[in-house]
């Protein structure tokens, strides 16, 4: 079972690896915004425009926290697999 764990730890770790840039959140000032979405089948870009300070200081949120779930998930995995009996 021990060996069938490292087996799908290690292919998660190398397929996980490989793929950086799942999601790009780019954020900056422009004099004039256009709302927009693109969808061009294997990625997508989607624009939105607000009026105040500060109003999509969250964008990054998912993000972080589907990084913080994959890690936690590896670092669980680790401690199953090498608990002491």
């Amino acid at each position: 079972m021990k060996t069938l764990l490292i087996a799908f730890l290690v292919a998660i770790i190398c397929t996980e690896e490989g793929e950086p840039d799942d999601y790009r959140i780019s954020k900056r000032c422009t004099p004039s915004c256009d709302q927009n979405f693109m969808d061009t089948g294997s990625s997508s870009i989607a624009t939105k425009c607000c009026q105040v300070s500060f109003c999509n200081i969250s964008g990054a949120a998912s993000v972080k926290l589907s990084n913080m779930v994959l890690v936690l998930g590896i670092l669980g995995s680790f401690f199953y697999i090498f608990q002491s009996k």
